[in-house]
């Protein structure tokens, strides 16, 4: 099966009509882009009927793959999807190949690294060892890593739910997919997330997994992003057989479970699994409202500028960590404007597109600053490190707010029991 393979019913409903091209944040800063009106429906058709790769997949590379264009064609046209399609038509060069497989694999580099974190995290701030990575597999000398934790959360969570099964069962479960951000980088936010779904009366069941396989998906390796794809597939089908949801606090895990799996790879069972994905605080809010209602958040005075990644954008759910945070009390929420950031993963580390990738999330930086916020909120790891790194303000989850609203009520509770 040639999974890359092109279908005419993809394109053939596209009307020109450019809408498209007026929300690309790449077309906005990069005339060198074709955009994806030209690169995603034009540039499929070519490739249809000629049966042959793109002429130009440097170019096509320009793509973030924010998917944006799919959600905003009135045809229905997903224009991002075949540009990824051609992407994997083309072939890249020796150092790409190479620094691809470092930035495709987070999920094996987590693993190794998480043996000695404090030692990988210094020897990456170092800028000798940023200098030699940007000349011998090029990933720009001036872009920051996100540090390793030293303990994972699968680590933290094998003792935790260790430690629950001496309590009285749940009835009600939900199915955590952490992804390789959650896990190594912030097993913190991982850590949030459960206790506030346990809170409200769910007990957390984290499954084995693998990457979700959007980072090998962009970097061009689409036969081993399928194989993780089916994997993930294998071990999460069972508990949605079982009436289980999953959630996600990784927008693009999500977005790949919903999209890609579905769209692309056409594997058993990602219908079935695609209807019973939800983002995190899609699922808090609107899976168990009578919990939002009934466990009152606690005070957080502090004033919040919000960012929606792209990728919880692409999948049409609206912003439900932004009618979340609306119920902390004392809580100032500036809601930011829908401007890509310009991270895009792996897109914003490799040395030719850094940039780039500032100035698509120019105009994003500049409002954070005007806003003069405490800290900014969003849901995607990738976008936090970001704006964290070119703003200077502190990047946090909408979980990691939720659940420091949850400690704020425990503390007011407490306080009440002991005036008593």
């Amino acid at each position: 099966m040639n999974v890359a393979a092109i279908h005419a019913q993809e394109f053939e409903a596209c009307q020109k009509c450019t809408l498209c091209e007026s929300f690309c944040p790449v077309l906005q800063v990069e005339p060198s882009f074709p955009g994806p009106k030209m690169a995603g429906a034009n540039g499929a058709r070519l490739v249809h009927l000629q049966e042959k790769g793109p002429a130009a997949v440097g170019t096509l590379d320009l793509c973030t793959d924010c998917r944006t264009c799919n959600l905003v064609c009135p045809s229905g046209i997903k224009p991002a999807t075949l540009i990824l399609k051609q992407r994997w038509q083309g072939r890249s060069s020796r150092v790409s190949i190479i620094r691809n497989s470092v930035l495709s694999r987070p999920d094996r580099i987590g693993k190794i690294i998480s043996l000695w974190p404090s030692v990988v995290n210094w020897t990456l701030k170092q800028k000798m060892t940023r200098r030699v990575a940007e000349r011998v597999i090029g990933i720009a000398a001036a872009r920051s890593f996100p540090a390793y934790a030293p303990v994972t959360f699968r680590r933290w969570y094998a003792r935790h739910a260790s430690a629950l099964q001496k309590q009285v069962a749940v009835t009600r479960k939900v199915v955590f997919f952490h992804g390789c951000y959650a896990n190594f980088n912030r097993p913190d936010l991982g850590r949030h997330l459960v206790q506030v779904l346990e809170n409200v009366g769910y007990e957390v069941i984290v499954p084995k997994q693998k990457c979700c396989g959007l980072p090998l998906s962009l970097n061009g390796d689409i036969e081993a992003a399928r194989n993780l794809a089916r994997d993930n597939l294998e071990c999460i089908l069972p508990y949605v057989e079982k009436g289980m949801p999953i959630v996600f606090t990784c927008p693009s895990c999500a977005s790949m479970f919903k999209s890609y799996y579905v769209d692309v790879f056409d594997l058993p069972g990602a219908v079935e699994v695609a209807k019973n994905c939800f983002d995190a605080c899609e699922f808090i809010l609107n899976q168990i409202p009578e919990h939002i209602k009934q466990n009152a958040f606690g005070p957080v005075a502090m004033k919040i500028a919000y960012h929606t990644p792209c990728h919880l954008r692409a999948q049409g759910i609206g912003t439900p960590a932004v009618e979340l945070l609306f119920l902390i009390p004392a809580i100032k929420l500036h809601v930011l404007g829908n401007n890509c950031c310009g991270m895009a993963g792996t897109y914003g580390f490799k040395a030719e597109k850094y940039d780039l990738s500032l100035k698509i999330g120019t105009s994003l930086f500049q409002e954070i600053k005007e806003c003069q916020p405490d800290k900014v909120v969003t849901d995607c790891g990738t976008c936090a490190l970001q704006i964290g790194e070119n703003t200077g303000y502190t990047v946090i989850h909408p979980i990691d707010l939720l659940f420091q609203a949850l400690e704020a009520s425990r503390a007011m509770v407490k306080q009440v029991e002991a005036a008593r």
